[in-house]
């Protein structure tokens, strides 16, 4: 464990695939940081994951690390592979909302409160 980390960005430019292994998720931010970051992402299809993600992660079934190793195999053998999923990657996150958003977003709804 790394603790506390002002150089996450840093450390995921250096990663040649983002792994995931949760048995349930929501929507998971981390899997955004790595989409921002253009990297290839291997996650377990848990949780909102295969909704927001389809299409752009390679997923596996969860509690399976067989399928998960090989999974995150291909992409370090394939650099054919692992160029696709850092394009799908790159794509995806030009799609993710910004800080901005974000912030709008929470002051529309305390917007709206305020008005009762």
């Amino acid at each position: 464990m790394l603790g506390h980390r002002s150089d996450v960005a840093d450390l995921l430019a250096a990663a040649d695939v983002f792994c995931l292994t949760s048995q349930w998720e929501g929507p998971s931010l981390v899997i955004m940081e790595a989409l921002r970051a253009g990297l290839p992402v291997v996650s377990t299809r848990v949780g909102g994951i295969p909704d927001l993600y389809s299409g752009t992660v390679l997923m596996v079934p969860p509690g399976d690390p067989a399928a998960f190793a090989s999974a995150v195999g291909r992409v370090l053998d394939d650099p054919d592979l692992a160029a696709d999923l850092r394009t799908r990657s790159r794509e995806a996150a030009r799609r993710l909302p910004s800080e901005e958003d974000a912030v709008e977003a929470a002051c529309s709804v305390y917007k709206s409160v305020a008005r009762w």
